[in-house]
């Protein structure tokens, strides 16, 4: 079986984000301007970053729904989760 080679630029663009993005907190606006200027994914982007970050906000919805949470493979261990607005979540 052949992988599946992905013809996107951006994600063609994957580890220039890593060289050229800062680790100062951004919201999704900024991150979208600095990813469309430099031609990187900012999914990709933040996806490959959360493996070195002490705080990571996302979505609830990221650690509940078990097929979103796979695609992140965190590591749990020692972990404090804080759920903002609980009361979402049955």
């Amino acid at each position: 079986m052949q992988k599946a080679i992905n013809p996107c630029l951006y994600f063609k663009n994957r580890d220039s984000s890593q060289k050229t993005l800062k680790w100062d907190p951004m919201d999704i606006e900024d991150l979208h301007k600095e990813a469309k200027s430099k031609s990187f994914c900012p999914y990709f982007a933040m996806k490959d970053r959360a493996a070195g970050a002490d705080v990571i906000f996302m979505p609830y919805n990221y650690l509940i729904d078990e097929k979103i949470r796979e695609n992140f493979n965190f590591k749990f261990d020692n972990s404090i989760i804080i759920f903002d607005e609980a009361h979402n979540i049955t």
